[in-house]
This record gives structure tokens, C-alpha cells and sequence, in this order.
């Protein structure tokens, strides 16, 4: 899944604001926004491109400072500032779960959204293929590929109806990657 986890809480918070009676021009603006951005893949690349302190970052070290950002006690670091500044609506509700559940309510949110869309789409695939789930990955041979993507896009658009219609194109949300260039094409493949 492509920036899973905060792809995953960012369609927690517009679940969250699909259930709002009323909603302000700058959370309608935010949240078009936000779904725009998981559907293509891209919630880090938007939070780098307009971040002054991750623009000269490498990615893994970006990926690791977001993320930290994120779950971790409520801060005025430069990166908290500039997160709130790009995602004000967003980081504002991420913010109240903090205050009134604790910083690791934020963590459990996104892990245990995270296993009801893979460990579920895992639990469900036939026992005679091959697979292997991790994190935001399923592991799976070439051929099994396309089945597991499509597996996972439906089970988004199950679990976040109000948010993500039918018709969507999810494509971008999962990635295709090649796990190894030591196995035979048919043994390689994982959707992440």
C-alpha cells in the first residue's frame, strides 16, 4: 500500500468526517485533497514537496520523520508545525485522538486499520497459493498478483464505503514491486 500508514489514518479521518453532520469549506477543500492524494500514491511526496525541512531528505529518513511525527506525543517540532501547516483539518483531529486516548491510540488506530485490510484480504485467499503477508505486503507468485491487488482494493472500498466509491480506481493505491531478481519471474512478485 502506497504510504500506508498514513494513507490508512487519513481514510480514518475522512470516515471520521463523512459522519459529520456539517462540514467547513476548508475540511471539504483538506479532505478532497487528502483523497486525491491516497488514491494516486502520493501522501509523502505532497508532504515533501511543500516541506522546507524534509526537501533535501532522503526518502527513508522522510518515510521515518513523517511517521514519528504522527505517533508521537503532541509537539511544536519544525516538522509537526509544517505536517499541521500542509494538513491543518487532518492533523487536528489527529491531535484530539491524542489529547483523549494517548499519543499510542494513534498507532493502534492505524495498525489495527491497517490489519483489518490486509490480514483480512490474507485470511480469505485460497490455501493452495502461496503467500506470505508482512506489514502492508502480500507476498505472492506473479501469476497471483493481479487476484491479491483486487482483493485488497475491494476490501478498501468495503471498509471505507462512505469514502471511497465504487467505481474508484485504486490502482495507484497498491504498488506492484519484485521482491527478488535472483527468483524466476513466476515465484517474484508482492502487492504493497
Amino acid at each position: 500500500m502506497a504510504s500506508a500508514q498514513p494513507s490508512i489514518l487519513i481514510l480514518e479521518w475522512l470516515k471520521y468526517l463523512n459522519l459529520k453532520n456539517q462540514l467547513t469549506e476548508k475540511e471539504k477543500d483538506e479532505g478532497a485533497l487528502c483523497l486525491k492524494l491516497v488514491l494516486e500514491g502520493k501522501v509523502y511526496e505532497h508532504i515533501k514537496d511543500n516541506s522546507s525541512y524534509l526537501a533535501n531528505m532522503d526518502y527513508t529518513k522522510m518515510k521515518k520523520n513523517i511517521l514519528t511525527s504522527l505517533n508521537s506525543k503532541i509537539n511544536s517540532s519544525e516538522l509537526s508545525k509544517e505536517i499541521k501547516m500542509i494538513f491543518p483539518s487532518f492533523i487536528s483531529w489527529i491531535n484530539t485522538i491524542k489529547t483523549s486516548k494517548g499519543h499510542e491510540a494513534v498507532s493502534h488506530l492505524g495498525q489495527s486499520s491497517e490489519a483489518n485490510i490486509f490480514v483480512e484480504v490474507y485470511k480469505g485467499l485460497p490455501d493452495d497459493i502461496f503467500s506470505l503477508i508482512i506489514h502492508d505486503c502480500i507476498l505472492t507468485t506473479k501469476d497471483n498478483t493481479p487476484m491479491v491487488k483486487t482483493l485488497l482494493m475491494n476490501r478498501v472500498k468495503e471498509l471505507y464505503k462512505g469514502v471511497v466509491k465504487e467505481e474508484t480506481n485504486l490502482d495507484n493505491l497498491f504498488k506492484i514491486d519484485k521482491v527478488s531478481k535472483d527468483m524466476p519471474d513466476y515465484y517474484n512478485s508482492s502487492v504493497k
